[in-house]
């Protein structure tokens, strides 16, 4: 299991999931910032990205994430997720 707790990524850049990028795991976000990351080209998820995850976002902001393609702030594919208290805001997101 991954688990950031109080941790903002800003400024960070790949091809899907700028910020973070999980595939096949479990992760958990608490009290954490994921702003001004992008996922370049055409990927996904300028902010995060997440593929066959349990993922849970606690009191988690994502803001001003960018992508070139589906969900600027997130993108989510095949996974679980429990997002008590997250806030999005921007572009789109895609579940």
């Amino acid at each position: 299991m991954v688990t950031l707790d109080e941790t903002t990524l800003r400024q960070n850049a790949g091809y899907s999931g700028g910020g973070i990028a999980a595939l096949a795991a479990e992760v958990a976000l608490t009290d954490s910032l994921l702003d001004a990351n992008a996922a370049s080209g055409d990927g996904h998820g300028g902010g995060l990205y997440l593929k066959d995850v349990t993922a849970t976002l606690s009191e988690t902001d994502l803001t001003a994430n960018a992508a070139g393609y589906g969900g600027g702030q997130m993108c989510i594919r095949d996974s679980t997720r429990s997002t008590p208290s997250m806030i999005a805001s921007g572009d789109s997101l895609v579940m």
